[in-house]
C-alpha cells in the first residue's frame, strides 16, 4: 500500500522560511489531530510534537482521500495551509483508485488550494470545481477526469478550458484574446479575437508573409519573392477554380496538360432576346487608346482609362470614377516579449484611401468584333461597285 506525501516549506506570508517551526496536522472536517506517518507504507506514526527540519520543510505521509490543515510556528513567524487534500496513490495497474490523481510523491500542494469533490474532479484555487458548462465563468483550475475537461484562470480574472464533450474537442477562451499554437518554442498559429485565422504571422499586416482566414470568409495569403497561391488538379482535365454568385457557378479556371482556360458564363441557355450591335463603329471610334505609365514603377503599356472606356461599354469597367474608402491601419505595431508573445495589441486607425476602379479588357471584344463586320460590309460595297 502507498500513501500520499505532503512536502511544503513553511512560510511566512512575507515568504521568510521557518527553520524548525514546529507544526500541527489537523483534519479540516473534524477539527481533530490527524495522524500522520514517517514511511509511504503508511507503517510507522510520526510522534508529536513534529518539526520541520532546518531548512523549513514539513514532510509526512497522510491517508489517502483526507482533507486537512497544516499549521506552524517559529522564531520569524507563522504559516498555515489550509483544506490540502490528499490525493489517491495507485496501488497497482488495475487499482479502483487509478481515475484519481497519480504520482502524488511529485505533487507539491500549494497553500490549501487543491481540493477534491470525490466524484473524480479537482480545483485548484476552488473548492467547487464545475465543468458543467464550457461557456461558463469559473475561478481557479479545474480538472474533471469522468467528462474530461481543464479549465485555467489567469492572476486577471480571465479564465479558459479545454474540455471533450459528445465526441467534439472544445477551446474556449473566454477572454477578449487569442488562442495559439506553437512549435518549436515559435508562434505558428493563432485563432484572434475578431476570430480570424492567422498561420505563419502574428499581425494582420498584409505585407507580412503568411496567411490570413477571416471570419467573415474573406483570405489573404502573403509570401516574400516565391508564388502566393499554386492551385494542382490532378488525374483529368477541367475546371481547377470556379466563382459563384449566390450560389450559381458565373465562372471557371480550367486547364489540361498543357494550357490555362480563364471562363466567363457564356451558354446561350442563360440569354435571351439576342440582338445585334448597333452602331459599332460609331461607338468604337469614342474609345481612346493610350500609351501610358504606371505610378507604381513607371512602366509604359498600352491600354484605356477604365472611367473612358466604361462610357463606351458599361460592362468592361468596375468601380466609380475618383472614389474613396476606409481602411484599417496600424498605427503603432503590437508589442511582443522575449518569447513572442503579444502583450500590448496594435494600435489601429482609419484612414480614407481610393477606391480604384478596374478593366476587362475583353467585354471590348464583341464590339471590336462587330465593327469590324461593319468596316467589311462597306468594303464588300465599295468594291462591288468597282
Amino acid at each position: 500500500m502507498s500513501i500520499p506525501i505532503y512536502q511544503r516549506v513553511a512560510q511566512t506570508g512575507a515568504g521568510a522560511i521557518i527553520p524548525s517551526a514546529e507544526y500541527t496536522v489537523i483534519n479540516e472536517n473534524t477539527g481533530l489531530d490527524f495522524p500522520i506517518y514517517s514511511d509511504r507504507a503508511g507503517t510507522t506514526l510520526k510522534s508529536a510534537p513534529y518539526f520541520a527540519d532546518a531548512n523549513g520543510v514539513v514532510q509526512f505521509y497522510i491517508a489517502a482521500g483526507t482533507t486537512f490543515r497544516v499549521a506552524a510556528t517559529g522564531g520569524v513567524g507563522t504559516y498555515t495551509d489550509r483544506y490540502v487534500y490528499a490525493a489517491y496513490a495507485q496501488e497497482s495497474a488495475t487499482d479502483a483508485t487509478a481515475g484519481r490523481l497519480m504520482s502524488v510523491e511529485s505533487l507539491v500542494l500549494l497553500n490549501g488550494d487543491m481540493f477534491g469533490d470525490g466524484a473524480g474532479s479537482v480545483g485548484i484555487g476552488t473548492s467547487s470545481p464545475d465543468l458543467s458548462d464550457f461557456t461558463a465563468a469559473a475561478t481557479g483550475l479545474h480538472i474533471k477526469g469522468l467528462a474530461p475537461a481543464i479549465r485555467l484562470e489567469d492572476t486577471s480574472g480571465e479564465n479558459s478550458i479545454i474540455g471533450q464533450l459528445n465526441e467534439n474537442l472544445y477551446i474556449n477562451n473566454k477572454a477578449a484574446g487569442s488562442i495559439r499554437l506553437y512549435t518549436s518554442s515559435t508562434e505558428a498559429m493563432r485563432i484572434d479575437s475578431s476570430r480570424n485565422l492567422l498561420v505563419g504571422k502574428a499581425v494582420t499586416d498584409a505585407n507580412v508573409s503568411g496567411s490570413i482566414l477571416n471570419a467573415d470568409g474573406t483570405v489573404l495569403f502573403t509570401a516574400s519573392g516565391a508564388k502566393v497561391v499554386n492551385v494542382n488538379r490532378t488525374g483529368t482535365d477541367g475546371t481547377a477554380v470556379g466563382f459563384s454568385n449566390d450560389g450559381t457557378q458565373v465562372g471557371t479556371i480550367s486547364v489540361t496538360g498543357a494550357t490555362t482556360a480563364y471562363n466567363t458564363s457564356s451558354d446561350y441557355r442563360l440569354k435571351y432576346d439576342d440582338i445585334p450591335i448597333a452602331n459599332a463603329t460609331e461607338r468604337f471610334k469614342k474609345l481612346r487608346p493610350i500609351n501610358f505609365g504606371w505610378v507604381a514603377n513607371g512602366e509604359r503599356t498600352d491600354g484605356f482609362f477604365s472611367h473612358e472606356a466604361g462610357e463606351v461599354v458599361p460592362e468592361c469597367s468596375t468601380g466609380i470614377k475618383d472614389a474613396m474608402k476606409d481602411e484599417e491601419y496600424e498605427v503603432a505595431p503590437a508589442v511582443l516579449d522575449a518569447e513572442g508573445v503579444e502583450t500590448e495589441a496594435a494600435v489601429m486607425g482609419t484612414r480614407s484611401v481610393p477606391d480604384y476602379q478596374g478593366i476587362d479588357q475583353s467585354k471590348l471584344v464583341p464590339l471590336m468584333t462587330a465593327t469590324i463586320h461593319e468596316l467589311i460590309t462597306r468594303i464588300e460595297a465599295l468594291e462591288g461597285n468597282v
